[in-house]
Order: C-alpha cells, then structure tokens, then sequence
C-alpha cells in the first residue's frame, strides 16, 4: 500500500516542480519584455535615475531637468561666485525621437537579474552640447580669475646669487591664481552631466615643488660649474667671450627638479652673434686703388655664422661644463678678421675705368686694362663683392648669343665669381680698356688680356674676394692706335731680350698720357726682370754707339 502511494505521489512532485519552473520562466520573459520598453534597475540617463521609465517618460523629464537645471560655482571658502542657467551657456540636450528609443534597446532588456543584484547602467545621450566661447568669457569674467590682487603661484627655484656666486634656493609662492584652462575643461563637462556644483578651489594652482626637496640643493654643484665656466669663440684674429649672463639664462630647472637647457635662450644668443659677425650682403667702404672709398652692400663674399651648428655646438658645451676656446662656426668664412673680412688679398674691378688689380698679401701683383659686360640685354657685370668659386684651367665656356646661337670659347683660365660670370683671357679680342666694353664688351664676364691673364690665375685663389664697382670720374678713353701698338709688342716681350727690348723702347716712346693707357704694364716689367742683363747689355752697347756718333760729329 505505502509503496503504491509513493508511486503516486513522485509524478506529482515532478509536476510540481515543472509548474515552478515554468511560472519562473514566465516571470523572467515578463519582466525581460516589460524592461524592452522601460529602463532597468540601478540605470541613470545623464545621471538621473532612469528605473522603470519608457523612453518618453525620460525624455519629458530630462527636458523639465533642462530648464530647472543651473550650475553654481563655489569659491575657496564656500560662497556663491556664479550661477549659471542654461541660457547663458546656450544649454542644449538636442534630444533626438529616437535617442532613448536607442538607450532603451542597448541596456540587453534580459540581463535585468543582473541590474536587481547590484550591477549599474550608466547612459548619456549623445546631443548635449553648449557654447564654449561664451563659458570661456564666463569663467574669464569670475571675480576669483579677474582679480586685481592676482598673486601667482611659483614653484621654488633655484637663482644664481652673483655677490655669493652660487645658486641659492629660492622659495616657492602660494599665490591666488586658478589654473583657468583646466577649470573651464571641467566646467564644460560638469554641466553637459548636467552637475550642480564645482569649486574653484579644486583648481587653485599649487607649487609642485618646494624649497625643502632636497633634489635642489643635489642640483646646485652642477649648475654652479656650468655658470661659472668659461666660452671663448674665435672669429678670425679675433675673440668673443660669451657673457656669464648668457649662460646663467640658459640653464634651469623644470617642476620635477631637473636641470633643463633653455634652447631658445641659446638661439637667441647665436643670432645675436650672427647679427654682430655675419657679413654677406652688408654695406662695406673700401677703399680703391684710385684712392676715393666706394660703398657696396651686394654680393655673395663674406661671413655667415652656421646657426645651427653653433647651438649645438653651444648647447653640448653646456653639458660638457668646462672651459674652452673654439672657433665660432661658420657656413661660409671670409679672408679677413672680425672687422675688415676683405682682408689684404683680393680681385679689384673698376667697371667705370674698365681696370683690374690683383693684390696679394697687401702687395699689388696685376695691374690691367679688362673688358666686362657690355650693358645691353642684362649682360652687364654685377656690382658687388664676391667670391672665387673655382680655379680651372684649360674650360670651354658655353652659352647664347643675343640671336639664339650658340657658342662654344676655349679658355685658359677661369674663375667664376657671380654664377656664370668669372675671369678668364679672352684670346678672341685685340683691344681692352677705355669704352671697348659699349661696343663690343662680354656677355658679363670680366675679359683678361691673355698676356696678364696666366698672372691673374696664379695670384688668385678659390675663396677670394672679387671686389666690383663703379666709380665715376675714372673713365678712359678707347686706346689709340700706338698705344695699341705698344701694347701688342709687351705682349710679346717675354718671348726673348729683343722682344723685350724693343717693348721697352716703344713704351719709353709714348706720352706720359698714354703711358696710362698702356694696360700690360706688369707683363713689360716681368719680361725686363728677366732679362736684365741682356738689357743691361744692349744699353752699354747703346751707349758706346752713341759716344761714338758723338766723337764724329
């Protein structure tokens, strides 16, 4: 009988429990469907509790918490500073239909068991926005920023005491200032989270390091060694010290108490050392060999500090800590010292009297009529002071015509100056000097006599200044036909002592006036010191011949 009861009272029991199961099911599909349409347990939308509400439930009352909502700032000591409503930071959700619709459906309506036993949903619809610039003038305007009696905080530091002659500690300072950018940063996002209340004394500046942090006084032995130590520059036969203060303002120290290296400190410095050294395109007086000073401010000669190289060079000095002598660097070095950069070497070319010299270490060693540009069709000979490119013998120089023909010149010697413009002989032409160059000048270049034009290459080295310039009342008039004739005989006096000779004799002819004229002057001198004594000779010879002549008559 008992057996049979139990038998009876098991499918029972089962049916029981099948019934629980199925009513909890039930449940959690109820409850699951009912939270597809309402927020979940322990939910906030924008930070409002957002529990069993439909999607318009919440958006009427994020509406209504618009326009009841304001933002009140504090001040250090807890008073009102400001309240700020909607309207003065144009406030906006822009709450979209479809935005809680959207919420609802991403909250996974059945994992709400998960939310009943403690879980948090925290949403924020997307449209919440305000208008910066005017918060921006807002917090400008607060009494506790605009303030009068500002004081700003300062973190202790370490200055250089210069009767002590060492860095000291200095203390820090507590000032009254609010780090505004940080501020306005959080005031935007307290109030697009629709919060209440912020304090300005949450953004009170405060000192990140202070006197007692025994890591400054560690610092003090390195940054006296650095202060203390010594930069000489030399610039040509010339020196520059950098000044102590320069390099006290270039060292520091940052909020974590390490030394740090004010670059633009040092920039500034090397350009001031530019400004004082650099030379490149700069007015100069010089002086020419008529005498009178002729002023030039163009052309591509002269010094130019390398500015980078010489803050780095600067700045790894720094590290290095010790005294030193170097050379100031330079991109580009001119021959001269700190004052005059010409120097006592250089090319002179007078385009007015149509005449070159050639000094070399003080001592004038070219003496020549030349033909430069002819001033038509931009083929005159740039003013200015340049510089030898490059020394090359045996070129072939090429180019255009006025009339689109080419050309094709052989030359001896050549040493550019001005881009295509240089030196070089010019065996295609007879006469030199006087107004040559109107009528039948170059194309830009300075044309040489081949007779001069073998010791203008050997007095003239890469990096020499060409000094080009005008210079009126020094003109001279086209060479006449025996200046010309004397002039082609010292071409050729280097040929033999008869050769020499009688170049001598015709030059001896000539009037002192068109002694000037006569442009090869040194090429005669050159060739007289060579044969000197066969010269000596044939006047000895002269001389008897004459006595002779005399003792006859």
């Amino acid at each position: 009988m008992e057996e049979e009861q139990k038998k009876k009272r098991g499918p029972k029991k089962l049916l029981i429990a099948a019934s629980c199961v199925g009513l909890l099911a039930a449940a959690y599909l109820g409850v699951g469907i009912f939270f597809r349409s309402h927020f979940v347990p322990n939910s906030r939308v924008n930070g409002i509790d957002s529990f069993g509400k439909t999607a318009q439930q919440m958006a009427d009352l994020l509406a209504d918490r618009e326009k009841a909502y304001h933002m009140v700032i504090k001040t250090a000591d807890g008073a009102t500073e400001q309240v700020i409503t909607p309207d003065m930071v144009d406030l906006s959700s822009n709450l979209q239909p479809g935005d809680m619709s959207r919420l609802l459906a991403n909250q996974q309506a059945f994992l709400w068991p998960r939310y009943l036993l403690g879980d948090k949903l925290e949403q924020k619809t997307s449209g919440w926005k305000l208008n910066r610039d005017k918060l921006n003038a807002l917090v400008d305007a607060l009494p506790e920023v605009s303030r009068t009696d500002l004081v700003q905080t300062k973190n202790a530091d370490l200055v250089y005491d210069q009767q002590q002659k060492s860095y000291l500690v200095q203390e820090e300072v507590y000032g009254n200032n609010i780090d505004t950018d940080r501020f306005k940063d959080a005031l935007a996002d307290a109030i697009v989270n629709l919060q209440e209340e912020i304090s300005l004394a949450d953004y009170a500046v405060q000192p990140t390091l202070k006197a007692d942090d025994s890591r400054l006084k560690e610092l003090i032995g390195k940054m006296n060694q650095i202060a203390q130590m010594k930069i000489t520059l030399k610039i040509g036969g010339d020196q520059e010290t950098v000044p102590q203060e320069k390099i006290i303002s270039w060292i520091g120290i940052d909020e974590n108490a390490n030394m740090v290296v004010h670059d633009e400190a040092i920039r500034a410095y090397v350009g001031e050392l530019a400004g004082k050294y650099d030379t490149v395109g700069k007015n100069r007086s010089f002086r020419s060999s008529y005498g009178a000073v002729v002023n030039i401010s163009s052309g591509d000669y002269g010094r130019k500090v390398d500015q980078e190289a010489e803050f780095n060079a600067l700045k790894g000095n720094l590290t290095d800590g010790r005294d030193l002598t170097r050379d100031l660097n330079f991109s580009q070095k001119a021959a001269g010292g700190a004052g005059d950069d010409i120097g006592s070497s250089y090319v002179e070319v007078n385009l007015t009297a149509q005449h070159l010299f050639v000094y070399k270490d003080g001592r004038k060693v070219v003496d020549t009529a030349v033909t430069t540009g002819k001033p038509v069709n931009h083929h005159q000979t740039n003013v200015g002071i340049f510089r030898v490119k490059s020394h090359e013998a045996n070129r072939t120089l090429r180019g255009r015509n006025d009339d689109g023909s080419s050309y094709a010149s052989p030359v001896k010697y050549w040493m550019p100056f001005d881009g295509g413009i240089g030196l070089h002989d010019a065996p295609w032409k007879s006469n030199y000097g006087g107004k040559n160059y109107l009528t039948n000048g170059s194309h830009g270049c300075v044309n040489l006599p081949p007779s001069v034009a073998g010791s203008v290459f050997a007095n003239v080295s890469v990096g020499m200044p060409v000094i080009v310039y005008n210079l009126p009342g020094t003109e001279t008039s086209c060479t006449d036909s025996a200046v010309q004739a004397v002039i082609n005989k010292i071409s050729k006096a280097g040929s033999g002592p008869a050769a020499a000779k009688a170049a001598t004799d015709a030059y001896q002819a000539l009037s002192a006036a068109q002694k000037k004229d006569v442009y090869n002057l040194s090429a005669l001198k050159e060739a007289q010191n060579k044969y000197a004594a066969a010269l000596a000779d044939a006047a000895k010879v002269e001389e008897h011949e004459q006595a002779v002549n005399t003792d006859h008559e």
